[in-house]
């Protein structure tokens, strides 16, 4: 459900308006649910690179970038380029000013998702391939995370310099580097999801929302329960 008040006020929506419209899209597609896990911001490729949204859903990874009519496109082709390389699917969300540079720009392989006056249209699918390959995901955890994969595997760790770590999870097998990488980046963001979610409840989300996915506001968050407690201590841990 698109906000109506936003609609009357202009027709030219900012990145921020673009997510939130998006985020309340994907719900309503049952693309998206409190049970997933919503990451606004996730960097990768050493930090260079910076998908606006990601989604983990049923242990698989989606990215979402999104191209305002304010945003340029100079640097989409080497995003599109790095990220068919580290999410299983990518979609390119986009306004009708840019929508023929950006089609023309993406490899097949990425979906292109049209943005027009509160109206999302899917113009193109894409493919999903599932990312398989051992450094991407080594590259996407943190230096603890390494060391806890190996400890249960069972794998004596001489060193802990990280790549020392790194040579050791290179020797096992890709589907369980992938399972557990997407399972710590999952218990990092579970907190900040989870408080979004919670926040939006059945609710359409707002571009003021967007700041509660961040997992560095805790210190503005009244726990509840025990269990939140504990949820946050564990996503401290895999920062």
């Amino acid at each position: 459900m698109i906000s109506e008040e936003i609609k009357k006020i202009k027709e030219r929506f900012s990145e921020k308006e673009i997510k939130a419209e998006l985020i309340n899209f994907l719900i309503g597609q049952g693309k998206l649910g409190p049970h997933d896990i919503l990451i606004n911001e996730f960097t990768i490729d050493k930090h260079a690179r910076r998908a606006d949204l990601v989604v983990l859903k049923s242990n698989e990874i989606h990215a979402y970038e999104i191209k305002s009519d304010f945003d340029n496109l100079l640097r989409l082709k080497g995003q599109a380029d790095k990220y068919i390389n580290y999410f299983d699917k990518t979609f390119v969300v986009t306004t009708l000013k840019h929508f023929e540079k950006v089609e023309d720009l993406l490899p097949k392989s990425i979906g292109l998702i049209v943005f027009d006056r509160g109206t999302f249209t899917f113009k193109k699918r894409g493919r999903k391939k599932l990312v398989s390959k051992r450094d991407i995901f080594i590259s996407m955890m943190t230096a603890n995370d390494l060391k806890k994969l190996l400890a249960s595997n069972k794998i004596p760790v001489k060193s802990l310099r990280r790549y020392d770590m790194e040579v050791l999870v290179e020797g096992l097998n890709s589907g369980l580097v992938r399972d557990y990488t997407l399972k710590s980046i999952g218990e990092k963001y579970r907190v900040s999801s989870k408080r979004f979610f919670d926040k939006i409840d059945e609710k359409d989300a707002g571009p003021n929302d967007i700041e509660i996915l961040s997992p560095y506001r805790k210190a503005e968050v009244k726990y509840n329960s025990v269990s939140e407690i504990e949820m946050l201590v564990e996503g401290l841990d895999l920062i």
